[in-house]
């Protein structure tokens, strides 16, 4: 990646919120989906639903989800009661895992993360880190210089939270 972020300098001091998406088939088989546009399955859909239940009572200014439909899709789930657009942000997504997309997770994900191994055709971690960043600065940035009242909403993976 050309444009390194400090994440501790560079990324507004603003609270959010963040939500990982909700269940999908893929997550109940324990099979790495990255890359792979899984949809949401009806317990994901209940999950995002008691999410947007649960925030009720708060203002969302701004959302911001990545664009693989499981987490899009909690977006507009969460959002549609709020009268919020959601916005795809392709920074907030989750590395493709190359061969090992569709596959069990053989226990090597966090090994990965640490850069000891990697997947044929996959993505490195540093790089998702970077990509990471650089959504957070997008998103946080233009929340922080909007006029709206509230909180921005994230949604996307686990390795994004991560």
């Amino acid at each position: 990646m050309n444009e390194q972020v400090n994440l501790h300098k560079d990324i507004p001091r603003v609270e959010f919120i963040y939500v990982r998406h909700g269940q999908t088939d893929y997550n109940l088989s324990n099979l790495l989906q990255g890359a792979s546009d899984i949809p949401l399955n009806d317990t994901g859909r209940k999950q995002a639903r008691e999410a947007a239940n649960a925030m009720r009572g708060l203002s969302i200014s701004t959302a911001y989800a990545s664009p693989r439909l499981r987490a899009y899709e909690t977006a507009q789930i969460i959002c549609d009661p709020h009268g919020v657009t959601v916005q795809a942000d392709t920074d907030l997504r989750e590395p493709d895992f190359g061969v090992a997309e569709g596959k069990p997770d053989d226990g090597k994900y966090h090994e990965w993360r640490r850069g000891e191994v990697s997947y044929e055709g996959a993505d490195v971690y540093q790089d998702q880190l970077e990509w990471i960043a650089k959504g957070l600065m997008k998103s946080l940035t233009k929340d922080a210089t909007s006029d709206n009242n509230g909180m921005p909403l994230l949604v996307a993976h686990g390795g994004v939270f991560w």
